[in-house]
Order: C-alpha cells, then sequence, then structure tokens
C-alpha cells in the first residue's frame, strides 16, 4: 500500500471518529460536553493534519503527470528516462485510482468531482482500469461464451445487418452474361440492458484498512455477473432481452427421444454444421449434459470424450473443444441442452465500462452502507448458419 493510500485511510478513519462523538450527542438530543467538544476538536485536528499531507502528495502527482506530458499513467517519472509504455486513459492514473478508493470507503466524492473524470451519466463513477480488468479477466473463466465471443464496445444503440440469403456464384463460359446474385439482410438492432449487482457492507469493515474492499467487490461480482450473463447469453429470447444462442441459431438436429440421445445423434448432429463452421466450432452444454456424453462409447467400446491434454484447456468431444455452462439447459422433453457452433459468429456489445454507485443513507439506520455495481450489455446470433442447436422430441 502507498503512502497516500495509508493517508487516506487514517483520514477518513478519522473523520468518521469525529462523527461519532457528534452522534453521541445528537442521538440524547443535547449539546456536546466540555469534554467531548476537546475530544471532538482534538481529531479534527488530525484530520487537518492528515488532509495537508494528502494534498501535497495529490499535488506532487499531479506536478509529475504534467512534466510527463499528461499521459495519466499515474506512474512517477522515470529518472533514467527508460522504461513502461506511455498511456492515455486517464482511468489507470493512480491519483484516480485513490479518489475512487477514498470514495468507496468514504463517499467523499470532492477529489473525484473535481479530476472531472470517470463520471458515469447514470450517476455512478466508472470503476478503475485494474479494477474493471480483474473483472475481466475473471468473468471469461464463469461467463464461457465471452471466450469465444466477438465482443464491441459500443457507446450507443446499433444496427448491424444480418445475412439471411449471401446469394449465389455461377459458372460461365467465355464471354457469357453475368447471372445477377441478391444477397438479402435484415437489420440486428445492439442495444444495451442494464446487469445490476446491490451489496451491503458494514462501516466498520469498510474502514478496516486490511479489508480488500476492491478484490471483494471485483470477485464477487466476476461471480455472479458471469452466471447471469451465460444464462443470457445462452437462453436470452432477443425479446426485450438479449439474444441467445439459442434463439439465433439454426437447428442442426432433433433427438428421437426425449430423455436421450446417442453418439450416433451427436454426429449427424455435428455434421449439419457446414465443415467452414465446423472446423472452428465450440460444444456448449450444461454439466448434467457433459455428465451423459462423458459415459458414451463408440461401437469399438471407446469413449467418444476425451479428456484435455493440458491444464486449463477443455476437454474434446469428437474432435472439437467441449465447454460447460451453468447457461444452458439440461436433457428434458423439448429443450435445446447442445449448442455446436463457431461462436465469434455471436457478438456481445458491452455499453461503456463497469460503474459502482455508493448508496449512504438507504442502510444507515443499520450502520451499513450500500454498493451498486452496474454494466450494460447485449448480445445476438450474427450468422444462424455458423452455430447450430440440437433440441430433443418433445414430450
Amino acid at each position: 500500500m502507498n503512502k497516500l493510500q495509508e493517508l487516506l485511510e487514517k483520514r477518513a478513519k478519522l473523520l468518521k471518529k469525529a462523527r461519532g462523538i457528534l452522534d453521541v450527542a445528537d442521538s440524547e438530543n443535547r449539546d456536546m460536553t466540555a469534554e467531548e467538544r476537546s475530544k471532538y476538536e482534538a481529531v479534527m485536528a488530525d484530520f487537518d493534519a492528515v488532509n495537508t499531507d494528502v494534498q501535497l502528495r495529490r499535488r506532487q502527482e499531479a506536478a509529475e503527470e504534467e512534466m510527463r506530458g499528461n499521459d495519466f499513467s499515474g506512474n512517477r517519472p522515470n529518472p533514467e528516462g527508460e522504461g513502461g509504455e506511455e498511456r492515455s486513459n486517464p482511468l489507470e492514473s493512480t491519483e484516480y485510482r485513490s479518489a475512487y478508493t477514498q470514495f468507496l470507503q468514504t463517499g467523499d466524492t470532492t477529489e473525484l468531482r473535481a479530476m472531472s473524470i470517470g463520471v458515469d451519466a447514470n450517476g455512478g463513477y466508472l470503476a478503475p482500469t485494474d479494477l474493471d480488468n480483474s473483472i475481466m479477466r475473471a468473468l471469461p473463466d464463469i461467463a464461457v461464451i465471452r471466450k469465444y465471443a466477438k465482443v464491441l464496445n459500443l457507446r450507443h444503440d446499433r444496427e448491424i445487418p444480418i445475412s439471411n440469403n449471401r446469394g449465389s456464384v455461377y459458372w460461365k463460359g467465355e464471354a457469357e452474361a453475368f447471372e445477377e446474385s441478391t444477397p438479402t439482410y435484415d437489420k440486428m438492432a445492439l442495444t444495451a440492458y442494464k446487469l445490476t449487482y446491490l451489496v451491503k457492507l458494514s462501516e466498520e469493515l469498510i474502514a478496516d484498512s486490511g479489508y480488500d474492499l476492491f478484490g471483494e467487490l471485483a470477485t464477487n461480482y466476476a461471480d455472479l455477473a458471469g452466471e447471469a450473463q451465460d444464462i443470457k447469453f445462452c437462453q436470452g429470447t432477443g425479446n426485450n432481452e438479449i439474444g441467445g444462442l439459442i434463439a439465433g441459431s439454426s437447428l442442426g438436429l432433433t433427438a428421437a427421444s426425449t430423455l436421450a440421445f446417442t453418439a450416433d445423434e451427436l454426429i449427424d448432429f455435428q455434421y449439419s454444421l457446414k465443415k467452414q463452421y465446423r472446423n472452428k466450432a465450440t460444444w456448449i452444454g450444461a454439466t448434467d449434459t457433459a455428465k451423459v456424453i462423458r459415459k458414451m462409447k463408440d461401437s469399438q467400446g471407446r469413449y467418444i470424450w476425451q479428456a484435455a491434454l493440458t491444464a486449463g484447456q477443455p476437454d474434446n468431444l469428437l474432435g472439437r473443444p467441449f465447454e460447460e455452462t451453468l447457461g444452458m439447459p439440461t436433457i428434458a422433453a423439448g429443450a435445446t441442452p447442445l449448442i455446436f457452433g463457431d461462436l465469434k459468429y455471436y457478438t456481445i456489445a458491452q455499453r461503456g465500462s463497469r460503474s459502482v454507485q455508493r448508496l449512504n443513507e438507504l442502510y444507515a439506520t443499520s450502520g451499513q452502507v450500500g454498493y451498486r455495481v452496474f454494466e450494460r450489455l447485449d448480445g445476438s446470433v450474427m450468422l444462424s448458419d455458423a452455430i447450430k442447436k440440437m433440441t430433443m422430441a418433445a414430450a
């Protein structure tokens, strides 16, 4: 922990201590006693001293950044003039991260407002780059569709053309006239749907300098948001919500049974996908579906499931990776338990960075502070021929 961070936490504790002295008198509907006033003034004197040190260090960092050409990297200048890439994102700066931490711990937005960056249109503050990156690194382990999909960072709604009929090509003899081809397109509107997370933490825990508030928010949000996103990326209807793989893909095979499928049906399903997509395709299914397939054998008595040879890589089914996800339905009558396709033809639209609001008053009577994390995103299949689904027979 750097010195500025230590000073910010010390300042927050002193301010809370002073508030506690005031609250005792307020709760008894009286003025402070002489002893209480003396304690209060002593605490605030310490607060002023620490605050002066904070301002001096902020001024120093601001001056150092100006000397670096305002690259907002947040790193002190290298006296050798070497090392490190220059960055221009203000959300990466040490100054912004310190101000953001102060906001999370105390609710004080003075420094953030003064910097005039990171303000979200919905009233929150954009997460610093390192916090956002922590979430993004963790998400693909849970929201597996993100690992393979095309992710677009958008600032506003966008209409993207989707091919329904790509036309045809024709062989012609020398000097023969060209024959017209008429591809057709629909337009897919990528908008933004809000995913939210609201958590309450005690004031004592927040004030504890040993508590990693950044890490706690990032880990918890990544776990919960990853599950919620994969469910929509797989099962979203596209009707006033994210469009998922099941709704946007084309039918590859309907199993003969309502509650089971065979190894031969898996092969037929795999080859329902054209070769140019099949060679880059990924299987997507629930854990229970994976357990069923792992027990299947070919006519030679060999398991058709192949364990991954490298740690961290997915297992293989019929030569292509299989990803387990909480987002897919299990095997049931009329359900769609399997997706197979080239998932780069599934597009995720991410609207800006994640944003955090601190709710000071909502839970104040119980000595807690609320944190509301939210992001906005959409998703849709862009080419249904590239992604196939297998459905079970209806009951």
